[in-house]
């Protein structure tokens, strides 16, 4: 059984349906999850290649989907609890799409001859 002052990672690897989640651990670990996954996607759509609006189409039906199957089924917290769907997704979105631009762009550009791209 899991008590409230072991570390976040015990919790984690441990997740059981008896556990109530503080929000503030809830939200870091979510945001650090998107990072991951921003950084991940990042790296598909670079060696792929995704161009213009299908990479930020990819990220976004990445994230959200994962995001809400992480914490719905491997966490499992009642989303009602802390702020519903919308506030669990949106929280550390805007950073997680920043990483995961940096690192698309940085595969791309690495994998893929850009010299000869026309606009």
């Amino acid at each position: 059984m899991v008590s409230t002052s072991d570390s976040i990672w015990t919790k984690l690897l441990y997740s059981s349906d008896s556990f109530r989640w503080d929000k503030e651990e809830l939200m870091d670990v979510l945001h650090w999850w998107k990072q991951i996954l921003g950084a991940a996607v990042g790296i598909m759509c670079g060696v792929v290649p995704f161009v213009h609006l299908s990479g930020f189409l990819v990220f976004l039906g990445v994230v959200i989907p994962l995001t809400m199957m992480f914490y719905q089924s491997y966490l499992r917290v009642d989303q009602e609890e802390y702020g519903g769907h919308l506030e669990l997704i949106v929280d550390g979105l805007p950073f997680a799409f920043g990483t995961f631009l940096l690192v698309w762009i940085l595969v791309y550009n690495g994998f893929h001859d850009t010299s000869t791209i026309e606009f």
